[in-house]
């Protein structure tokens, strides 16, 4: 999954989950007994696990969802990577809510409380990734 907080990741992750599918999640780091408390200082930690997670998830030899934003190309060229060394076959997919792109809209819908500003970088930042399919 790529996209902006609030655009909807997550509820067509979920969706995709009607398939035999597992979601891994840099956001899962975060909760701790059953709550959601973001760390800025424990953002990178966050992505090793959840890349550690989906390798996991791969080896074991199951289809894997990844539910982060993945705003830079090098993002999702990692799980790609990943992908490609456990013969995992790849899909991008995005939100398919008409607000995905509308950095005010996701602000007011993102459930983790993240700042419009920080909304709007992320916005201007992402970078297009094409499989060249």
């Amino acid at each position: 999954m790529r996209g902006l907080p609030g655009s909807g990741k997550s509820h067509r992750a979920r969706r995709l989950m009607a398939r035999p599918w597992q979601i891994a999640s840099a956001d899962d780091f975060f909760v701790r007994h059953g709550r959601y408390e973001w760390r800025g200082s424990g953002l990178a930690q966050a992505h090793a696990w959840c890349q550690g997670v989906a390798e996991g998830l791969l080896r074991a030899g199951c289809d894997v969802v990844v539910d982060n934003t993945n705003i830079l190309a090098r993002h999702v060229a990692h799980y790609i990577g990943l992908a490609g060394r456990h013969g995992a076959q790849v899909r991008i997919a995005y939100s398919d809510a008409p607000w995905a792109w509308d950095p005010a809209e996701c602000h007011r819908r993102n459930t983790h409380g993240v700042p419009l500003e920080a909304i709007e970088s992320m916005a201007a930042k992402f970078e297009p990734f094409s499989l060249g399919l």
